[in-house]
């Protein structure tokens, strides 16, 4: 037998059969090798004819699978301290049930390791990381264990472990982070490598803010003293932080390193005495105060004195006793002006402790001001402090009790009982009433508006001041009254034709205002819809249009709906229109009948009075079946009496008579375009008359026709 593929699968030596033991079968051994295929296959070697090499022997496929395993990516590893490095685990099959795998070192003060991995049915075969951290320098072994309910992935499954060998990674160790020290004096703190450089490394500290601390020089550290401590040193200069950065240089290029560590340095106050002020005012007879701390603490207690320069113009509290327990909380000094000036007080602090045998602290100027006026009286020019709507303006004096000590703004507002809106009026900017002074104007607006407002009230008050205030009334007096304005008390309109008028509001509402026009007799006039007033349109006429539908005469009223309470059903004139006659000519009749050789009539006459003659002429559209009668003129004075037409049957057949103006004084109503209705007369044959002679007869007889 022969494995096609070794890498895969190996199989046991040649198997001889001989005439005795032919029958018998005989053992070939395959061995697994790694997962995949290899086909085995068989040759004959033999002396006997019927066994040449040529026969053909079946060859055997087989099929190599992965045993249960954990495999590991890495077996050994390496890592600095302070650093970290991976490897993976992942299943060699697919389990039964949820694995998992648990890494443990056996050195955890050389090197951790991360929490255990789960694989599961699905991705068991994807590779999880195990994470290994460099504690300290040194060689720890991390091994495995796999626990499941697979009985394959149980804890008898033997797993390889990984050896890991920690380095101590370059750097540079700081012996601090923080650094305290007094202003004028001096801390240090020290770095050393952590490592052997292969050059020499230099490091250089960096004080970020220089205006509060310094420090020292860079330190050199050679292949030699690299693990020997050296000294920087901080210098305080004023009180606050600083940060003290560090870099590393070297040929070494493990020791290039931009940043090392950050020492934060603070910087504390010299022993001394802080006043909260150099200045403080204060009026006659009143106090201010300020106070004192000890900037450090001290190791005895410490006595502070205030003494004032001119005690006529301001006296000073007694002294303050600080103690070693109470040395950093402010203690207050109480300033009591006397008369007005200046004083300068002086401060001295003496102690037991030498830190604090200070002579002089510091000077506080203390400016005593006379005592400031308390009220304040609002009034106006306005006769008895009232205002007509369209006055213009009032102006409001602010009067003070005393002189001001300093400049006093006055802020006028009008208070909650104001009846008057925002709108009404406008407040004067803030107005100052100068040290010194005791009075100040400003100028109240009065806004002119178009609303029906009634007298208004503004309340003027002061606002800021920190004085009494003495109010003042103001009365608005309005000019403005409520109604609708109807431009028509009448109108005439011919029928069919158009007569106009319109309404406006008499003030400005609050709300829409819609005037609605009802026609008391809609069949002899109409009028247009409603009418919307706003409070931007009210001042502007809308047109009414009433349209004559038949003479005779309405009245028209009118009805005001709002939101605007003055004016929803305010009283509007009514109109009374009158409607008249159209021009026209009025034919008695549309159709008539006569018979040949004989005649019929009818009449015109005219519908409203000329103011000249009018003259209508009819004609015949076909004289050979009809004939008509001349014109007819109709007077100022005959103008409403009927006149006669007369048509004469000339032959059977039907006729149109047309009519027309064709001569008129008044063109304006009876133009001789004037439309005039028409005639059809219809023509019969005469029946003839049969004479039958009765000479010598006894009787005769009469046909009718």
């Amino acid at each position: 037998p022969t494995s096609g593929s070794a890498s895969k699968a190996t199989v046991s030596g040649a198997v001889t059969f001989t005439s005795a033991n032919w029958s018998s079968a005989q053992t070939v051994t395959v061995a697994g090798v790694s997962a995949g295929t290899a086909t085995v296959t068989h040759a004959v070697s033999s002396t006997a004819t019927k066994y040449p090499s040529t026969l053909t022997v079946d060859s055997v496929t087989v099929a190599v699978e992965n045993a249960p395993a954990v495999k590991l990516s890495e077996t050994t590893l390496a890592v600095n301290t302070r650093a970290t490095t991976t490897y993976t685990a992942v299943l060699a099959t697919a389990p039964t049930a949820a694995v998992t795998v648990t890494a443990m070192s056996d050195a955890t003060s050389k090197a951790t390791v991360s929490q255990a991995l789960t694989f599961t049915t699905s991705n068991w075969a994807s590779a999880q990381t195990f994470t290994v951290t460099g504690v300290a320098a040194g060689t720890a072994t991390v091994t495995h264990s796999a626990s499941s309910d697979d009985p394959d992935y149980g804890t008898s499954l033997t797993i390889a472990s990984v050896d890991v060998t920690i380095n101590t990674a370059p750097g540079v160790t700081l012996s601090t982070g923080t650094v305290s020290v007094v202003e004028g004096a001096t801390a240090t703190y020290t770095a050393v490598l952590d490592s052997q450089p292969t050059e020499s490394v230099t490091v250089t500290a960096t004080s970020t803010t220089m205006s509060k601390a310094t420090v020292s020089a860079a330190l050199v550290f050679t292949t030699g003293n690299w693990n020997t401590a050296q000294t920087f040193t901080v210098t305080g200069i004023d009180a606050g932080t600083s940060a003290i950065t560090h870099a590393a240089t070297s040929d070494d290029n493990n020791y290039k390193i931009a940043t090392v560590g950050t020492v934060t340095a603070t910087v504390t106050d010299a022993p001394g005495v802080t006043l909260s002020a150099d200045t403080v005012s204060v009026v006659e007879g009143a106090k201010a105060t300020y106070t004192a701390v000890l900037d450090t603490q001290p190791t005895e207690s410490v006595t502070v004195t205030a003494t004032s320069g001119t005690t006529t113009t301001a006296t000073v509290s007694a002294a303050l006793v600080f103690t070693t327990g109470n040395w950093n909380t402010a203690q207050t000094f109480t300033v009591t002006g006397v008369d007005a000036g200046t004083s300068a007080i002086t401060h001295a602090a003496t102690s037991d402790d030498s830190n604090f045998q200070i002579a002089t602290v510091g000077t506080v100027t203390a400016t005593i001001t006379a005592a400031p006026p308390t009220t304040l009286t609002l009034t106006t020019n306005a006769s008895s402090n009232t205002i007509a709507e369209d006055g213009g303006s009032v102006t409001v004096t602010a009067t003070l009790n005393k002189a001001a000590t300093s400049a006093v703004t006055v802020t006028l507002t009008a208070t909650n009982a104001s009846t008057a809106g925002s709108g009404d009026y406008s407040l004067p900017a803030a107005f100052t009433i100068e040290s010194g002074a005791t009075v100040g104007t400003g100028t109240v607006s009065i806004t002119n508006d178009d609303l029906d407002e009634g007298n208004e009230t503004i309340i003027l008050s002061a606002s800021g001041t920190g004085l009494a205030v003495t109010d003042v009334t103001v009365t608005i007096t309005d000019d403005d009254t409520h109604g609708v304005t109807v431009s028509e008390t009448s109108v005439t309109a011919v029928e069919q034709a158009t007569a106009t008028y319109t309404v406006v509001l008499d003030s400005q509402p609050t709300a829409n205002v819609v005037v609605a026009a009802t026609s008391s007799a809609t069949t002899k006039a109409t009028v247009t819809a409603a009418r919307t007033f706003t409070a931007a349109n009210w001042d502007t006429a809308q047109t009414f249009t009433v349209t004559g539908q038949d003479a005779g005469t309405s009245s028209i009223t009118h009805a005001a709906t709002s939101g605007d309470t003055q004016y929803n059903g305010e009283t509007v004139a009514a109109v009374a229109v009158t409607i008249t006659n159209a021009p026209g000519v009025t034919v008695s009749e549309t159709t008539r009948s006569v018979v040949a050789g004989s005649t019929v009539e009818y009449t015109v006459v005219l519908d409203t009075q000329p103011s000249a003659e009018v003259t209508v002429t009819a004609t015949s559209a076909d004289m050979g079946k009809a004939s008509v009668s001349g014109a007819l003129t109709f007077t100022t004075d005959d103008w409403d009496t009927a006149k006669t037409f007369t048509v004469s049957g000339v032959a059977e057949g039907t006729v149109t008579v047309t009519h027309a103006v064709t001569a008129s004084g008044d063109t304006a109503d009876y133009p001789t375009s004037l439309v005039v209705g028409s005639v059809v007369v219809t023509v019969s044959a005469a029946v003839p008359s049969v004479l039958v002679s009765n000479t010598g007869q006894a009787h005769s007889a009469t046909i009718d026709r």
